[in-house]
């Protein structure tokens, strides 16, 4: 893995095909991170499912990306696999950039909203993060 006299990357994504994308988690070097589970991780594909996942003693980080360009009902069901395989006896910050508007009734928001609330995920940011129209 990458590594700088302060930090390093733990998990990442990159894409092959379609360039300026993928997502990663950089940590400082003084922390003990590991990668989650290949089977998780290796849920994700170019555009649909782009993920990053690191374990930080009780903690599951993870960095999602959907883009615009890619299927939503095919990341709704990465999302569930990916999910359904975390340890939920530790705690989990879920981060990413889905490309929904979670401030509307548009129907993919509330499908994650929906999806997120069964596994007892909480939405932190209820605007708007760019002020783009997706």
């Amino acid at each position: 893995m990458p590594q700088t006299a302060v930090g390093k990357s733990v998990s990442s994504f990159c894409r092959d095909v379609k360039i300026r994308g993928g997502v990663a988690i950089y940590v400082a070097n003084h922390v003990n991170a590991v990668p989650l589970s290949d089977n998780l991780l290796n849920l994700s594909e170019e555009l649909h499912f782009e993920a990053a996942g690191v374990n930080v003693n009780d903690l599951q980080l993870i960095s999602l990306y959907r883009s615009l360009d890619g299927n939503f009902e095919y990341f709704i069901m990465k999302l569930c696999r990916l999910l359904d395989g975390l340890d939920y006896r530790k705690q989990i910050v879920l981060t990413g950039d889905f490309n929904v508007r979670f401030n509307t009734l548009q129907h993919q928001a509330q499908e994650l909203v929906n999806l997120f609330s069964c596994y007892g995920f909480m939405p932190i940011v209820s605007q708007n993060t760019r002020t783009q129209v997706v």
